[in-house]
């Protein structure tokens, strides 16, 4: 059983290396009954909320998020249960219309990021590896355009090692373009302290795992989660057949708004 917060179980603050000898007491257990109907209809108002409040208070749109919600507000009765289906059905409506040929398509594609050295022990990384992608292979079997991605060799070699299993599974999916090994690098490292060698090797390392394992090299560098970039990485992400590279940290810069599209130069 997972026992530590979301930030770790640090040893008298939440930066400190965890107490292995820190033990926790279960005192209440609950059973619930999953209720399909009512989630969907949760979903459904959370994300006609999001259109309503993100997009420019101008649009069409959020103006057309705003009125469908309203409208189901209006006709759901929390007593009927008929009603949620209908309300559903509102929302599908509105959800399913699609934009003009010139618009971008967005795709959503399963993640979850998993630092492999956090502040908790790697007993507990590796855990957490298992149960976050036999979720993602149980959500595969209700969701078939489910598409799911997961970045550093790794934990597959963890899972491969620990959970033979699950890594059978993720074989087999990863057959069917559904889960996608990405990243080309042994972790996600540090992008500032490493040195070149050292950026080098994970890519060696990390691309020919991946090569053995499922057949092919990765084309994408994923790290998401460093504060900072080497100038090094163009030249080493290029060296190792990397065509794309995905981040979002660069947005938390507090100085400088960082720009919609840029081109990175290295050295």
């Amino acid at each position: 059983m997972a026992a530590n917060g979301m930030f770790g179980a640090g040893s008298g603050g939440m930066i400190n290396p965890p107490d292995q000898d820190r033990t926790f007491v279960l005192r209440e257990a609950c059973i619930a009954v999953f209720d399909r109907d009512c989630y969907n209809l949760l979903m459904d108002l959370n994300i006609l909320h999001d259109f309503a409040k993100h997009l420019p208070a101008d649009s069409t749109r959020a103006y057309e998020a705003l009125l469908t919600a309203n409208d189901i507000v209006n006709h759901c009765d929390p007593f009927k249960r008929e009603t949620f289906q209908r309300c559903h059905e509102k929302a599908q409506s509105f959800f399913s219309q699609r934009n003009g040929p010139c618009r971008f398509t967005v795709s959503a594609i399963g993640n979850c990021h998993i630092d492999c050295a956090w502040l908790w022990p790697y007993g507990e990384t590796i855990r957490k590896c298992a149960r976050s992608w036999s979720s993602a292979i149980r959500l595969m079997e209700d969701y078939p355009e489910l598409v799911f991605v997961a970045s550093q060799a790794q934990q597959y070699e963890w899972v491969k090692q620990n959970y033979p299993a699950l890594y059978s599974q993720v074989k087999a999916r990863a057959s069917e373009g559904r889960f996608i090994p990405v990243g080309g690098t042994w972790v996600e490292m540090d992008g500032n302290l490493p040195s070149g060698e050292s950026f080098v090797r994970q890519f060696l390392i990390g691309q020919r795992f991946f090569k053995a394992e499922f057949g092919s090299y990765c084309e994408e560098f994923w790290l998401p989660d460093t504060f900072g970039y080497s100038a090094q990485l163009p030249q080493v992400m290029k060296s190792a057949g990397i065509r794309h590279f995905l981040t979002q940290k660069l947005s938390w810069n507090l100085t400088n708004k960082f720009p919609v599209s840029y081109c990175m130069l290295g050295l």
